[in-house]
């Protein structure tokens, strides 16, 4: 059986865009949960900081 396969974005930060809902919001609670800080980037969205702070808060990192 291969080993794990594990990925670390600890130290870096990452910009997403759409990252407050749908797919992004995937992509964005994977980076977080690798170590990465975020960055969210949208169009519009009134819950789009709750979103990203949510984030941060869960996962113990830097996201805006």
């Amino acid at each position: 059986m291969a080993p794990a396969f594990t990925i670390s974005f600890a130290k870096q930060c990452i910009v997403v865009t759409g990252g407050n809902r749908g797919i992004g919001y995937a992509y964005t609670r994977a980076i977080a949960a690798a170590g990465g800080n975020v960055a969210v980037i949208y169009r519009s969205s009134k819950d789009a900081m709750e979103v990203t702070e949510k984030v941060a808060k869960e996962f113990g990192i830097n996201a805006k």
